[in-house]
């Protein structure tokens, strides 16, 4: 039973997805398929705290630049933003935003719609050298927790971006359920997700559940 089981499962699955969880070229559909769950598992359970991350990450973003700038309506607003053509990116993504939350609520939004619309790369870039100029005023606030802080502010905000692009990249290889069970540094991903959380406000670490990834992380497949 278990093995016309995997037969149908694997059909609706496809070659081509499960072809990535065989291994030294035994073509193994069982081995294959528990593998996958692995992996599904896995990703929910890092998910979680990729998730708990990024919502405290984006609101501790608005938050700083709001309070910087005295603006309550910004990204919405678009206060500060330049522009000039090196920031039409960011703008972009605001302006692409305000459209999608506009046309999927006709009776009005707020600046918390857009807040939510945007994307992790759209927080991602919010660290760009492009906008030390914003950063080096901010960052303390951003990460007010942050135990790896120098004199050198602008060198922190480098250092924390060059840490948060792995976890951006991890997020989109789960929402795009593609495999993460053998990746080296996932271990290092995640205490780097818990870090920078606690770095934001430690009790937020509360809202996920370390043993969960840890337990089948250690597991092993």
């Amino acid at each position: 039973m278990q093995e016309n089981n995997d037969k149908d499962i694997t059909k609706y699955l496809s070659l081509e997805r499960l072809s990535t969880y065989y291994f030294n070229g035994k073509y193994n559909d069982s081995e294959a398929l528990r593998r996958y769950r692995y992996n599904l598992n896995l990703s929910s359970a890092i998910f979680e705290a990729i998730s708990v991350f990024e919502v405290v990450l984006r609101n501790s973003i608005v938050m700083s630049w709001q309070s910087h700038f005295k603006d309550t309506n910004w990204p919405s607003s678009k206060l500060n933003i330049p522009t000039t053509k090196k920031y039409e990116h960011t703008l972009g993504d605001v302006e692409k935003a305000i459209r999608k939350v506009s046309r999927r609520k006709k009776a009005g939004h707020n600046n918390g719609d857009v807040i939510s619309e945007l994307t992790f790369g759209f927080w991602l870039y919010c660290f760009d050298a492009k906008f030390d100029y914003i950063n080096k005023f901010i960052i303390k606030n951003i990460f007010t927790h942050d135990k790896e802080r120098t004199p050198n502010l602008i060198a922190d905000v480098r250092r924390i971006k060059a840490e948060l692009i792995p976890i951006w990249k991890l997020r989109n290889r789960v929402s795009h359920h593609e495999p993460i069970f053998h990746l080296k540094e996932l271990r290092q991903i995640f205490e780097n997700i818990r870090k920078y959380i606690s770095y934001i406000e430690p009790a937020c670490l509360e809202l996920h559940d370390e043993s969960k990834f840890i337990n089948i992380y250690s597991s092993g497949w």
